[in-house]
């Protein structure tokens, strides 16, 4: 855990509530991954296998839930397993209020008169996002969105269906992350308002230099293998010619370095923002604010990350709009 960073980030009380809240820290993650893996226990019959996998004994193993679903495991992969475990678990009140169905390995589900299709191991961001309206904090409505962090879709189909939005840009890093955005998109017939690009963002892209556009970002996105590609919060919105656009961050922990490499002329090209911040929030308030910005965030809650790796972080949510 990057302590300075979460320091700089918090007010004085908040740096005397981090050290309080460190014992019940701990002892919420115990609960949590608990919770977890009595979920792996309950719905995976060869359940061994998903710690054999994920402390890296074994490189991958074929698993069979108790549904009779089965798929592949990687370590890259754990999180499929928590997700499609969590379906399982769901509440029937969620799956009633979207109509959600199980058909062979897809899911099936109903957002008013709009009917959706997801692979089950990700069919849970996708029936959260709008049963838990997680993502409903900023006014999207005729908006492009430029959705950074995009994962395998799910926000994006939520700004496009629930937020009115006019068009969504999704950042997906990920090469096999991505394909499933994609898949996600194409299979429910999106892809004219719902664009998802294979590149992350940074503070200085290896894709800055280049010529870039709307066209040519989803070509490269096309040939994903390789080296990961990166492009600064300037260079996309100049590609992308966003104009009083809405902005939404998720990318673990790299949102700081994001508005360090971005010109105030790109953050006032945005009208309304939702950031997740990973490791404090006055960095990011105080330059929101000198930008314009109508500023709100809520407290964080501190976090301890065991399977990835990502140690104590400091999390919560920033909406910001233009003044």
């Amino acid at each position: 855990m990057p302590i300075g960073l979460v320091f700089r980030n918090l007010p004085l009380k908040g740096r005397i509530f981090f050290f309080f809240r460190l014992p019940g820290t701990f002892l919420r993650t115990f609960s949590m991954y608990s919770s977890y893996f009595g979920r792996v226990r309950r719905h995976v019959r060869n359940w061994p296998d998903v710690f054999l996998v994920t402390r890296g004994i074994k490189s991958h193993a074929l698993l069979e839930f108790s549904d009779g679903v089965k798929f592949d495991m990687t370590k890259k992969t754990h999180l499929n397993v928590a997700s499609y475990c969590e379906f399982l678990d769901m509440p029937e009140k969620a799956k009633k209020a979207l109509k959600v169905e199980k058909s062979g390995d897809k899911i099936k589900m109903k957002y008013g008169n709009t009917s959706l299709i997801s692979k089950t191991e990700f069919a849970t961001p996708l029936i959260m996002e709008f049963y838990g309206n997680s993502h409903g904090l900023i006014d999207v409505k005729d908006r492009v969105v430029v959705d950074i962090g995009a994962y395998v879709g799910d926000t994006a189909v939520y700004y496009l269906l629930s937020g009115k939005a006019k068009k969504i840009y999704g950042l997906e890093i990920d090469p096999r992350i991505y394909r499933e955005a994609e898949t996600l998109v194409r299979e429910n017939k999106l892809d004219g308002k719902i664009v998802m690009l294979c590149t992350g963002i940074a503070e200085k892209g290896n894709l800055d230099s280049m010529k870039l556009s709307e066209a040519r970002l989803r070509d490269i996105g096309s040939k994903s293998e390789g080296k990961l590609k990166t492009i600064s919060l300037d260079a996309l919105a100049d590609a992308l010619n966003i104009k009083d656009g809405a902005l939404k961050i998720d990318v673990e922990g790299m949102e700081y370095g994001v508005f360090d490499g971005a010109s105030s002329k790109t953050l006032r090209r945005f009208k309304t923002m939702h950031i997740e911040y990973h490791y404090g929030y006055l960095q990011l308030v105080k330059r929101l604010n000198a930008e314009g910005f109508k500023v709100t965030c809520t407290n964080p809650y501190f976090k301890f990350n065991l399977l990835s790796g990502a140690g104590i972080t400091c999390q919560g949510d920033i909406v910001a709009v233009r003044k």
